[in-house]
């Protein structure tokens, strides 16, 4: 069965070691299964508050990219780069 998360569930694994143990336990096992949409790529840049932060989403994100190449919900991911704002470049 496919998986979308939402923003919130990636923003809890992107602030704290808890937050990314929780991730890690609960939904690294549906690496396969799981979709990113280009709605949360947008809402992570835009939330990216710092250049460290934007490093941070591009390689998560370019991971997530690379894993699922072709995903319908992965192509438009370059126009959810891009609204994130001028200040997030991919």
């Amino acid at each position: 069965m496919p998986v979308l998360l939402d923003t919130n569930v990636y923003l809890d694994a992107l602030k704290s070691v808890a937050g990314a143990t929780r991730f890690e336990r609960q939904f690294l096992p549906l690496v396969f299964q799981t979709y990113l949409s280009s709605v949360v790529v947008e809402e992570l840049y835009a939330g990216a508050l710092d250049d460290g932060a934007v490093r941070l989403v591009a390689r998560q994100v370019g991971a997530l990219e690379r894993r699922a190449a072709g995903h319908a919900a992965l192509r438009r991911l370059e126009e959810g780069r891009q609204a994130g704002g001028p200040d997030h470049p991919p």
